[in-house]
C-alpha cells in the first residue's frame, strides 16, 4: 500500500472510529476495569468464516460449553436474517467495518488489498501526523477488553476476521485458537441473495475471496474446521468435536457434553437450508481448490 493511501485511509480511520468509540462509555463497564476482565492465560477462540456460512451456528453451541461471546447489551440482535442469534459484538464489528473502509472497502466488497500489517502501517501514519495518534490503538484494544464478559473463556466471532485477523494479533496479545465455518460455495451464494438480493456470481467471488485469504492468515493446527451442514446433520460428531479441541488447548469443558442442548439449537426446521450439495463442477478453479482445502483441514480433524 502506497503511503499517501495508507495516511488518508488512517486519517479516515481515525474519523470512523471516533464515533464508535463513544459506544464504547455506554457500555457497563469503567475504564479502570477494562485490564481486569481479560484473562491472559486463557486463549481467546475466534469464530469466522465468510458470512451466511454457519458461524452464528458454531458460536451459538460454544456457549453452552460455558464460553461467553460479548455483553448482553453489546450482542447484535437475531433477525429474519438470522433467527437464533447473531452471538456478535455490535460494537467489534462497527470497529471491524471502519477498518474494512478506511482500507477502501467493505465486507461485501473487500479491499484488493489488505496488507497483514495494516495495524501497523496505519498506526504509523497516525502517529506521523495527528495528535489523536493513540486512537486507533486505544480503540482496538479497549473495544475488545470492554466488551468482555469476564468469563474464564471469551468467544470472538465475527466473519470479517477472515479478512482482518493478521492486524487484529497484534492487538489481542494471547493464544488464539480458531474454529473455521465453511459451506458448500453455491449455498453461501444463494443465501446471500435470499437475504440481500446479492447476484450469485459475486456471492461466490466472495466466498473464495474471504476463504482464500483466510487461509493465508492461520496455521491449520491452532484451527477446528467444520463444514456447515455436517453440524446441523451430525450435531452429536460436532459436539464431541469441541470437546476434543478444547481439551487440547486447555479450555475447561463440562463434565458431561451439552449433546442434547446442541441438538436442540441445531434442530432442523431453524437451520432448514443447512442442506449439503455437490460442490458445483461449474465454478472457477481457484474456488474448488479452496474448497477441497477446507475440506482437507476438516478430515484431518475428524482423524485426530
Amino acid at each position: 500500500m502506497e503511503t499517501r493511501t495508507v495516511a488518508k485511509s488512517a486519517e479516515m480511520l481515525v474519523t470512523k472510529i471516533a464515533s464508535v468509540c463513544r459506544d464504547i462509555e455506554e457500555l457497563p463497564i469503567s475504564s479502570s476495569q477494562v485490564s481486569d476482565r481479560v484473562d491472559s492465560n486463557q486463549p481467546l477462540v475466534i469464530v469466522t468464516g465468510m458470512h451466511r456460512s454457519g458461524t452464528s451456528a458454531a458460536a451459538g453451541t460454544l456457549t453452552y460449553f460455558g464460553v461467553s461471546t460479548t455483553l448482553k447489551e453489546d450482542l447484535i440482535p437475531s433477525d429474519e436474517g438470522n433467527r437464533t442469534g447473531y452471538f456478535e459484538s455490535r460494537l467489534l464489528a462497527l470497529l471491524n467495518d471502519s477498518v474494512l473502509e478506511a482500507l477502501g472497502g467493505s465486507w461485501e466488497a473487500p479491499p484488493e488489498s489488505i496488507s497483514g500489517c495494516w495495524l501497523a502501517e496505519c498506526t504509523k501514519q497516525i502517529c506521523a501526523s495527528s495528535r489523536n495518534s493513540q486512537r486507533l490503538q486505544l480503540a482496538l484494544r479497549t473495544a475488545l477488553a470492554a466488551v468482555t464478559t469476564g468469563a474464564s473463556v471469551e468467544v470472538w466471532k465475527d466473519p470479517r476476521l477472515s479478512l482482518l485477523l493478521s492486524g487484529w494479533r497484534k492487538v489481542i496479545g494471547r493464544k488464539i485458537v480458531m474454529v473455521i465455518v465453511f459451506r458448500e460455495p453455491i449455498e453461501t451464494a444463494r443465501s446471500l441473495f435470499r437475504r440481500d438480493g446479492m447476484p450469485i456470481d459475486q456471492g461466490l467471488a466472495l466466498w473464495e475471496t474471504y476463504n482464500r485469504k483466510l487461509l493465508t492468515q492461520i496455521e491449520p493446527a491452532e484451527a477446528l474446521f467444520c463444514r456447515y451442514s455436517a453440524m446441523v446433520t451430525e450435531p452429536d460428531a460436532w459436539t464431541a468435536q469441541i470437546g476434543s479441541f478444547f481439551s487440547r488447548n486447555g479450555i475447561r469443558t463440562p463434565d458431561q457434553l451439552p449433546l442434547s442442548r446442541v441438538r436442540g439449537f441445531l434442530r432442523p426446521e431453524i437451520h432448514a437450508d443447512a442442506r449439503s450439495e455437490t460442490v458445483a463442477s461449474a465454478l472457477s478453479r481457484l474456488t474448488l481448490e479452496v474448497f477441497d482445502q477446507l475440506e482437507e483441514y476438516r478430515k484431518d480433524v475428524i482423524r485426530q
